[in-house]
């Protein structure tokens, strides 16, 4: 059959072996063997919980390349031929099973099922990043892939947890290798921010994607009718990454002591004392940059408590002389401004319980003070514009009314962020936290809400959008007097109020209010007549003077006859006069 290039069929068996019961009992225990030796590989599993991504996935790769492997020696001619020869020899209870009790089926589906995950899973992404960078996008990828095929395979939801879980350990460990090539407790402190900054977003891409797989973990769990789980990943690199932000803040309340005294003993009168403290807080700093700060093992960590123990006390000591040193400059303070330049300058140490404690008789003393400025601020608001100073010399700058108030309100609104600052100064960063620091607040934010210039534009816009302001119609106008008799008088056809418009409107638009467009048009065409209706007021006011007193005067009434001929011939030409003609 062979020479012929033809399968062995059992025709070719001698028909005496059919009947040869010792040959065919060998014929089934061999088979019978060989579903032990599948179902060994069928029956293979691996925990997740345990071990790397990598493993995970190359064992279902594994196992499919495994399978493939016993089909095909499954379709080799001499397994063939014993499964037919027990055919024919009637043994159907060895062969009639044998798919069944092998379980190749149900695992070659189970495996293909759970690889459309594990295929072209990006994991090298991860254990290949050389920058942080880097391991940001490789995250984001891993998760884009896992979240994407999850759909799409029966991977179970209660397998996926653990091998989150695994990517973390991964992701842990690329972290570690990749920060453990820099030495971050030597690097300069900008260099060292700029990379905790680059980290803190790795741990924010994780952070946001595992949120998303939870979320997407929950709903296929719902659509599979699932047992519930609670769906809980315990990150590996949670350790690393408080480490990691704690050394930040570490480092960073270091960098502001340093600075803050080469700020404040940086003159002539404090040079030693400023040199020996700046040296006392360099020798503290070297005891812990040498501690290996990426590891959190037990060892670790109690490394870095003993350093950081040896740090405080150094600083503990640098911190007293810088208490002596501010309690004298407040001492010797003549008035609460001096005192608040003092705060100003030592404030970025106050976050320093040691230090807050030792001036605190001086914090109480000038939040008085800030306290007293407010009400002192509050009851100059509340007296109103109008009767205030700067109306008198709003209209002496010629400042329209609504502007000046406007103008007015955000002078208190700056004193109050001064005021405010002061708090801040006295109390130091992050005031609002303290009891005291709160009260201040929300009386500042009440007080503030009430100096919203808002409500004091809209109203007016309002007022003004009733009105039919215009620039049109005849430039003099003929009227009767009452003052007068009854008399006609000549006067300007120009409403007063377009002037104290386009002025208003100069000035909220420099104030930054949004004006509309027609209303800047009518303001614009208002300015554009100012000059001459103003100079033509006076000119008819002039015109009405000389008048009045030559009527006293009528002896000398045919002296200037000429004179008010021209007038009255001007007056005659510019009575068809329009405003729409300038």
């Amino acid at each position: 059959c062979r020479q012929r290039a033809q399968r062995v069929t059992v025709d070719a068996v001698d028909p005496a072996l059919l009947s040869d019961s010792g040959f065919l009992n060998q014929l089934q225990g061999d088979v019978n063997g060989w579903i032990k030796e599948i179902q060994k590989v069928t029956k293979l599993d691996r925990e997740p919980s345990s071990g790397t991504t990598s493993q995970e996935i190359n064992f279902w790769l594994s196992m499919e390349r495994a399978l493939e492997r016993i089909e095909e020696q499954l379709q080799s001619d001499e397994v063939v031929l014993a499964m037919d020869v027990l055919k024919a020899a009637k043994r159907f209870h060895a062969t009639v099973s044998f798919r069944t009790d092998t379980g190749l089926k149900e695992a070659a589906e189970r495996v293909t099922r759970f690889n459309v995950l594990m295929k072209d899973f990006p994991i090298n992404e991860l254990l290949s990043a050389t920058e942080i960078g880097r391991i940001s996008y490789a995250i984001e990828q891993i998760f884009a892939h896992v979240n994407k095929k999850l759909k799409l395979t029966a991977y179970p939801v209660r397998r996926a947890l653990p091998l989150i879980e695994a990517i973390s350990r991964d992701f842990n460990d690329q972290l570690v290798k990749v920060l453990g090539h820099v030495r971050l407790m030597f690097m300069d402190y900008a260099d060292f921010d700029h990379l905790f900054r680059q980290t803190q977003g790795a741990f924010d891409a994780w952070e946001t994607q595992v949120k998303e797989f939870a979320n997407l973990a929950r709903d296929i769990t719902r659509k599979r009718s699932e047992k519930f789980i609670p769906i809980k990943i315990r990150a590996a690199h949670a350790a690393l990454q408080e480490r990691f932000n704690f050394v930040h803040q570490f480092r960073e309340q270091h960098e502001q002591l340093q600075q803050t005294i080469v700020r404040v003993m940086g003159g002539q009168a404090d040079a030693d004392e400023g040199g020996s403290a700046i040296d006392e807080i360099r020798q503290a700093y070297d005891a812990v940059k040498i501690v290996d700060i990426l590891d959190v093992t037990v060892e670790g960590t109690d490394l870095w408590e003993r350093a950081e123990t040896g740090y405080n006390e150094r600083v503990a000591r640098v911190e007293n002389q810088i208490i002596v040193r501010l309690r004298d400059r407040l001492a010797t303070a003549r008035n609460a401004s001096e005192m608040f330049r003092v705060f100003s300058k030592f404030n970025a140490l106050f976050v320093r319980p040691k230090i807050r404690g030792a001036i605190q008789e001086y914090q109480t003393q000038l939040i008085s003070s800030v306290k007293e400025d407010i009400r002192r601020l509050h009851d100059t608001f509340k007296r109103h514009y109008r009767r205030s100073e700067a109306y008198t010399m709003s209209q002496l700058r010629d400042v329209p009314p609504v502007s000046g108030s406007i103008i007015w309100i955000r002078q208190i609104e700056r004193q109050l962020d001064m005021y405010m600052r002061r708090v801040e100064d006295v109390l130091g960063s992050g005031w609002e936290l303290y009891a005291e620091g709160q009260r201040l607040q929300a009386d500042s934010a009440s007080f503030r809400r009430k100096l919203d210039t808002r409500p004091l534009y809209d109203a007016w816009f309002a007022e003004i959008s009733r009105r039919d302001l215009t620039v049109s119609g005849r430039v003099f106008v003929v009227t009767r007097q009452r003052a007068t008799g009854m008399a006609f008088q000549l006067n300007v056809s120009f409403d007063a109020q377009l002037i104290t418009l386009f002025k208003e409107v100069r000035e909220l638009l420099w104030l930054g209010f949004q004006v509309p467009h027609t209303l800047v048009n009518v303001a614009r065409d208002g300015r554009r007549v100012y000059p001459f209706a103003v100079s033509l007021m006076e000119t008819a006011k002039i015109f009405r003077q000389a008048s009045h007193r030559l009527q006293q005067h009528p002896d000398v009434l045919s002296l200037a006859a000429g004179y008010r001929r021209d007038v009255m011939l001007c007056i005659t030409r510019g009575m068809g006069l329009k405003w729409q003609f300038f």
